[in-house]
C-alpha cells in the first residue's frame, strides 16, 4: 500500500505505516506500506517494535540525505539509510536497529566535538582522509558499514524506499543538517509486517525464536540486539538524567519552580 505523508513528521507517518502494515498482515499474512513525502523518522526501531508488540515480525527502513562516502568516493553519496528488524520473543523482543554507516552520524559529530579526533574507520574529511589520521580535518562523510557491503545495503534500502514510493532519492532531498529547515524533505520509508500465523503456530515460532536467542547469549559474552535497550529502559523507568546544558535550558522554559524535571540516577 502507498501512503502519502503530505510533509508530516516522520514519526507520525512511520507509526501510521506500521499500524496499517499490521492490519494488512492480519488479512493477508504480509503487509507492506511504502511512505512518500515524509521527513526524518528518528529510530527505525520505533516502528518495528510497534509491529512486534502486536505479535508480528516487523521490518522498517528509510532513505536519507547523503552522509556516507563509499569506497572510491571522497564525498557523501548515500544516506545512512537505517534498517530495523524486530520479532516477538521472551523476555523482550529481538530488535536490530542499525544505520548503514559504520557509526551513526550523531555519534561521529559528538565524538569530534569532544575530542577533535575519531577512531579509525569512522569518517573521512573533505580530502578523503580518515579522521583518525594526524592533521585530518573535521568529518564530512561517514564510512560505510563493512566497506562495500554497507554501501550496497544502503543502496538497496534506497531502492526499496524511494524506488518504490516514487519520491525523491536521497541525493535529491534537502540536507537534515542544513537549510532550508521549513520545507518538507520528501523522505521515503518502507514498513513490513509479517504475521507468523500465516506459516505456523505463533506461540511455537516465538518459543523457537526465544530459544535461539537464549542459546546465542550462552555462547560467551554475547548480547542479542535489543538486550541493552531493554536494560536501559528498565533503568530509566524512574526518570532520565539530563546533561547540565539541557537542564539549564529547561530551567528557563517557564515551568513553575519546584516542578520535577528530571531524576538523578
Amino acid at each position: 500500500e502507498h501512503l502519502d505523508a503530505g510533509g508530516a513528521l516522520g514519526v507520525v507517518a512511520g507509526l501510521r505505516a506500521a499500524r496499517r502494515a499490521v492490519e494488512l498482515a492480519a488479512e493477508q499474512g504480509i503487509g507492506l506500506v511504502v511512505v512518500a513525502g515524509s521527513n526524518h523518522f528518528a529510530a527505525a526501531s520505533v516502528y518495528t517494535l510497534e509491529v512486534a508488540a502486536r505479535g508480528m515480525i516487523g521490518l522498517a527502513m528509510s532513505n536519507a540525505d547523503p552522509l556516507i562516502a563509499p569506497t572510491g568516493s571522497r564525498r557523501a553519496v548515500l544516506g545512512t539509510n537505517p534498517l530495523s528488524i524486530a520479532a516477538p520473543a521472551e523476555p523482550h523482543p529481538f530488535c536490530l536497529d542499525m544505520a548503514t554507516s559504520q557509526i551513526a552520524w550523531s555519534r561521529i559529530r559528538a565524538e569530534w566535538d569532544a575530542r577533535g579526533r575519531l577512531p579509525a574507520g569512522w569518517a573521512r574529511d573533505a580530502e578523503g582522509r580518515d579522521c583518525a589520521e594526524p592533521g585530518a580535518g573535521p568529518p564530512v562523510a561517514a564510512a560505510p558499514l563493512g566497506g562495500y557491503k554497507g554501501a550496497g545495503l544502503a543502496l538497496a534500502i534506497e531502492l526499496l524506499c524511494a524506488g518504490l514510493s516514487g519520491d525523491l532519492f536521497g541525493h535529491e532531498t534537502t540536507h537534515l543538517y542544513a537549510p532550508p529547515f521549513d520545507t518538507p524533505r520528501r523522505v521515503s520509508h518502507t514498513v513490513v509486517a509479517i504475521d507468523p500465523s500465516a506459516v505456523g503456530d505463533p506461540s511455537v515460532i516465538e518459543a523457537r525464536i526465544s530459544a535461539l536467542l537464549d542459546w546465542y547469549r550462552g555462547q560467551g559474552r554475547l548480547v542479542v540486539p535489543g538486550d541493552l535497550e531493554a536494560m536501559m529502559a528498565s533503568r530509566r523507568r524512574d526518570g532520565i538524567p539530563l546533561e547540565p546544558a539541557v537542564r539549564a535550558a529547561l530551567a528557563d522554559d517557564g515551568i513553575p519552580d519546584g516542578t520535577p524535571r528530571w531524576h538523578p540516577q
